[in-house]
């Protein structure tokens, strides 16, 4: 079925499709474009509808490109922060385009792997510098084990579910390009499968 949405957006929208298909690669298939439909993530009393509504929005595989709410909680936490920092250079609230949401998905995937390795590693320096008489890096790590503990008890309490997205970086930054704004570079929800324009 053919994708509709307003007029005003439809040749950004199809020029984004055309520079896809010019770079040698398929569109994925849509999920739906104009629907009459409030936001998922406001309550429905009339003041919220959604782009989808105006023809201003439409998404894309939604089978492969989920919708994610990460916990504020989690993302908020300043050991999880500072370890995005530190890796990516940029803070959970920075992270924008297929790139960095590449990277941000396998580090948010793996970081409660990292907190376990993290903890044996500093538990050992511990132990170790502790066995040598060595005290002077003690309260550093001790003050981190405590943060990697307290960041565990957020991450494992209720674990996240994983954030997966499956459009290639030449599809996604044709359509950015193109004038949308991605979901994808949402805060806590990342919303793969959709795109969006500013309302006219």
């Amino acid at each position: 079925s053919p994708l509709r949405v307003h007029n005003t957006i439809a040749d950004n929208l199809q020029r984004g499709l055309e520079n896809t298909i010019n770079a040698g690669e398929r569109i994925p298939p849509h999920s739906g474009g104009l629907v009459i439909r409030f936001q998922t993530n406001k309550p429905e009393d009339g003041l919220h509808l959604s782009n989808h509504s105006l023809g201003m929005a439409f998404d894309i595989d939604a089978a492969n490109n989920p919708q994610r709410f990460l916990k504020k909680e989690s993302v908020n936490d300043p050991y999880f922060t500072r370890y995005i920092q530190n890796t990516m250079g940029v803070r959970p609230k920075g992270v924008s385009g297929w790139e960095q949401n590449r990277r941000y998905s396998e580090l948010v995937n793996g970081f409660s792997g990292h907190l376990e390795r993290r903890k044996n590693t500093v538990e050992n320096m511990i132990n170790n510098l502790s066995n040598r008489g060595i005290y002077a890096a003690l309260p550093t790590l001790k003050s981190e084990l405590q943060e990697i503990k307290t960041s565990w008890k957020r991450w494992e309490s209720e674990p996240e579910e994983s954030l997966e997205f499956n459009m290639t970086r030449t599809f996604v930054n044709n359509l950015i390009d193109a004038g949308f704004k991605w979901a994808g570079d949402w805060w806590y929800q990342k919303d793969y499968m959709h795109f969006e324009a500013e309302q006219p």
